[in-house]
């Protein structure tokens, strides 16, 4: 098999910093993940962040981010396709999703959240779609 990461593109960046109580704060974010298929040799990945007040839980601002990458994929079959894109084209656009939050909100002046190392590819696996 053959693949190309064509782009990676930040599709979704809202941050709001509404004043929020003082205290302590739990983060409790939600990933998602979502594939299309562009061409037969072409597929997007879009894999999201999102943090907000939920529950008991409140968060000290609201974000969602949401970012895409294109891979070109070559000499596969549709069962390699698959594997691909929902392991490996995670494991490689997550450092992006990661670098892309902490960087911006260290940019704001704002304590950034930093996303552990983790295995990404679990982390997205209850989104699969």
């Amino acid at each position: 098999m053959k693949y190309l990461l064509k782009s990676v593109e930040t599709k979704k960046f809202v941050f709001n910093n509404e004043r929020r109580e003082q205290g302590e704060y739990k983060l409790s974010p939600k990933f998602g993940k979502k594939i299309d298929e562009i061409s037969d040799k072409e597929f997007m990945l879009s894999l999201s962040f999102s943090l907000h007040n939920h529950d008991d839980i409140i968060a000290p601002f609201d974000i969602d981010l949401t970012i895409s990458g294109s891979f070109i994929l070559d000499e596969c079959n549709i069962d390699e396709q698959n594997d691909f894109m929902n392991m490996n084209a995670v494991a490689i656009l997550f450092p992006y999703l990661r670098s892309i939050l902490s960087t911006t909100l260290s940019s704001m002046m704002i304590q950034p959240i930093i996303l552990p190392i983790v295995d990404a590819v679990q982390l997205f696996s209850s989104n699969d779609k």
